[in-house]
């Protein structure tokens, strides 16, 4: 789900797996090659459960964004944002909004923020976006 507001581009993709990391990094790649600029005009916001396998995601993931900013999605099972900065350096936030926020000061209105790693983040973040209190349902 691509999401504009002005000039600024949020891509929210719910990739939880390697693959699906694989995947998403193909698209954001081709993005860079058709002009929209170079790695360091993406910020990755991350976040995943534990029964995923996350370093392998980030590890998929690193070639494709200059940035990782890192936050829990609300649930219980949740990766300490901490333990995925020791991983892979990055900022660390304890609120997907402010992750966002952060994301976007570093690479500007003209960059991409990539939000990814768990469909719980992506849920919450859809929903800041769209300035709703919970994400909605996908048929409405």
């Amino acid at each position: 789900l691509l999401h504009r507001s002005g000039q600024e581009l949020t891509l929210l993709d719910c990739a939880h797996n390697p693959d699906a990391a694989v995947c998403l990094s193909h698209v954001i790649d081709s993005s860079l090659a058709g002009g929209a600029g170079t790695r360091g005009d993406v910020a990755l916001v991350f976040g995943a459960v534990e029964t995923k396998n996350w370093k392998s995601m980030l590890d998929r993931l690193e070639h494709s964004a200059g940035h990782r900013f890192y936050v829990a999605p609300s649930v219980s099972r949740a990766v300490e944002p901490a333990e995925m900065a020791k991983y892979a350096p990055g900022q660390v936030f304890n609120d997907v909004g402010r992750a966002i926020e952060g994301a976007r000061a570093k690479v500007g209105p003209q960059g991409l923020v990539v939000v990814t790693g768990s469909c719980f983040l992506v849920g919450a973040a859809r929903a800041i976006l769209l300035n709703l209190e919970t994400d909605p349902p996908a048929d409405s």
